[in-house]
């Protein structure tokens, strides 16, 4: 039966012209207008993605965080990398993702340089970040 169905539907655009329709049209209610545009315009105004990242490297000291910053960026050029200073701690993140499963892939391979990593949530992910930008 199912198959029946698709096929009257993979061919009812061949159909079309006998009935004298020339295609589908749909016509939206002033509401659902109005929620599309502004689903539209709130997606346009958002300038960052809630999504996943992979911390290497929680410090106090700064220049620690840079050294290993530079060394990472040197081996994984990539990669994007991004830092975070909530007081006293400097926090080295790298990926951005907005599937969790593929920043496990990339915590599991960075484990063995970096073996404290983990995941963590990020809600000022920039979309070219997802990209394969580098910051």
């Amino acid at each position: 039966m199912f198959r029946l169905w698709a096929l009257f539907l993979l061919f009812m655009p061949a159909f079309a012209p006998l009935f004298g329709q020339r295609g589908v049209s749909f016509r939206e209610t002033l509401e659902v207008e109005g929620m599309m545009k502004n689903y539209i315009q709130t997606n346009r105004a958002t300038s960052f993605l809630k999504g996943w990242r992979v911390q290497i490297l929680s410090t106090t000291d700064r220049e620690r965080m840079e050294q290993v910053r530079n060394s990472f960026r040197a081996q994984y050029p990539y990669l994007a990398l991004s830092w975070v200073h909530n007081r006293p701690y400097y926090m080295l993140r790298a990926g951005a993702f907005t599937d969790k499963l593929e920043a496990m892939r990339l915590q599991q391979f960075l484990r063995p340089y970096y073996p404290s990593a983990y995941l963590i949530q990020d809600t000022e992910i920039e979309p070219a970040q997802l990209l394969g930008s580098i910051n």
